[in-house]
């Protein structure tokens, strides 16, 4: 009695085929695990010895025939970007024409089911690991398959889509509680730290949206603060210029010139400390003009005293 390949491979019968002596017709079905629906754009490579001897990518139909001949052992390569690779041997090294009755000649058919790869999963048993063995019974036209290996890749195969959906609960309900804080961050604005936490769950879900969108808007903010501190830096450092050649100035006494250059530190920062010094530098102005006002006064009263003493006019003196 023929066993169906649980999961993975299910075989299912043909008419006879009339082919030559030393070919052997083999037909690949490739499904998808999840939906059963046929799988396109799978690459299918068919492998004697380490060299590939054909390789096929399949339509919409997921379907591919290879021709083999009696003699060889071939490997079978499926593989599709985003799907874990499976693998399976044929083996027609010992077809004996003389064993079939009529004109029937030996074929084989494998429906194999892809599914998605998932991170964090280890997947080498599967991949490196031949699902089955095809080989003639001498018996039947149909090429029957090992179905020791193939239990023991059935069973490991359910072991790791158990796994796979633990890990899948574990790491949604680690992706809530790290969305959870990563969001609490960013509204409190503690952007670097909601980073870290916004990567750590694009490492959970990779092409979740909501994480990846924060993180380039994140990018942004940090890139904008660390533009905007350069600037302030560079800002700080004219202002104390300014300040410095400032205060030298006003020590100097020479108050105009000191008040444009707090005026221009000004310009660059709204402190109080160049607005005080204006004030006195102002009032230092005002003070020198009423001295010098207050000395012309007074030497044109010792200049007029003068003239009185030298006309001898001591009352006006």
């Amino acid at each position: 009695m023929r066993v169906k390949l649980l999961l993975l491979i299910s075989f299912f019968f043909l008419t006879g085929w009339v082919i030559g002596q030393s070919d052997v017709q083999f037909f690949v079905k490739t499904i998808n695990f999840t939906t059963r629906k046929k799988e396109a754009g799978v690459t299918v490579k068919l492998m004697e010895g380490g060299s590939t001897v054909n390789s096929v990518v399949t339509d919409a139909s997921g379907e591919v025939k290879f021709m083999l001949k009696s003699g060889k052992k071939y490997k079978v390569e499926i593989s599709k970007p985003g799907k874990v690779s499976r693998n399976f041997t044929i083996n027609v090294s010992k077809i004996d024409d003389e064993l079939l009755q009529g004109s029937s000649k030996p074929y084989g058919e494998a429906e194999i089911a892809l599914f998605d790869e998932q991170p964090n999963i280890d997947y080498s048993y599967v991949k490196d690991n031949p699902i089955t063995e095809f080989f003639f019974d001498g018996q039947n036209t149909l090429l029957q398959h090992d179905e020791i290996l193939a239990d023991k890749m059935k069973k490991k195969i359910e072991k790791i889509m158990k796994d796979t959906e633990a890990s899948q609960k574990q790491g949604e309900a680690n992706y809530n509680s790290i969305i959870k804080q990563a969001d609490a961050l960013f509204t409190a604005k503690k952007y670097e730290e909601a980073l870290t936490q916004y990567e750590a769950a694009v490492r959970i879900k990779p092409t979740e949206k909501h994480p990846n969108d924060r993180l380039i808007e994140i990018d942004g903010i940090l890139k904008a603060a660390k533009s905007a501190n350069l600037a302030n830096s560079q800002l700080d450092s004219e202002y104390k210029a300014l300040i410095t050649a400032a205060d030298g100035l006003r020590d100097q006494k020479k108050y105009p010139e000191a008040i444009a250059r707090y005026n221009e530190a000004l310009a660059k920062k709204q402190e109080q400390y160049p607005k005080d010094e204006i004030v006195k530098c102002e009032a230092a102005i005002e003070a020198a003009k009423n001295a010098a006002a207050n000395a012309e006064k007074y030497n044109a009263a010792i200049k007029a005293a003068d003239g009185f003493y030298g006309q001898q006019s001591w009352m006006s003196a």
